[in-house]
């Protein structure tokens, strides 16, 4: 027995355990389910690219991992920003349309929800500029703080785009 024990130590030595929670949401609908983070239907109706997106961001908050976590739900953002972008603007589109010139182009259309390119724009300049070009540090708060915004603006861009047949 002493001699597993001093290999059980020696060993233990060498590895590092992880423990992750505290964050104000659920670790399992972070995992497992992120649809719910979302109202009913508005996950599974995003693109396979902004879907992947949010869950590697709901993955990097539960190992604490603030910066990439809102990377990527900036990522997933902009994702759906473009897709209301392509659905509004059909002429003299912007050959690699950036955050800043797509809210430009759609405040030029009447029936966009200004409060809406409000928010995008207050996202732009605080959250996702700063993050972009390193400019700013997040603690987990901050990111928290940063997906409520994103999660609303998902879904209200979510409900104005045409139905995907």
């Amino acid at each position: 027995m002493g001699s597993i024990e001093n290999m059980v130590w020696a060993e233990a030595s060498t590895k590092s355990i992880f423990v992750v929670g505290g964050g104000r949401y659920s670790l399992e609908i972070l995992m497992n389910q992120p649809e719910k983070m979302f109202a009913e239907g508005i996950f599974s109706g995003l693109s396979e690219l902004t879907r992947y997106d949010l869950a590697e961001g709901f993955f990097c908050l539960i190992f604490s991992r603030a910066i990439a976590a809102a990377f990527h739900i900036l990522r997933a953002t902009e994702g759906v920003l473009k897709e209301l972008y392509l659905s509004y603007v059909k002429k003299n589109r912007e050959k690699n349309p950036t955050w800043g010139n797509m809210i430009v182009a759609l405040r030029k259309k009447r029936n966009i929800d200004k409060n809406l390119l409000d928010r995008l724009d207050y996202i732009r300049t605080n959250y996702r500029n700063p993050t972009d070009h390193p400019l700013n540090t997040y603690s987990i708060n901050d990111t928290e703080n940063l997906l409520v915004f994103c999660v609303e603006v998902i879904e209200k861009i979510s409900r104005v785009l045409p139905k995907k047949a």
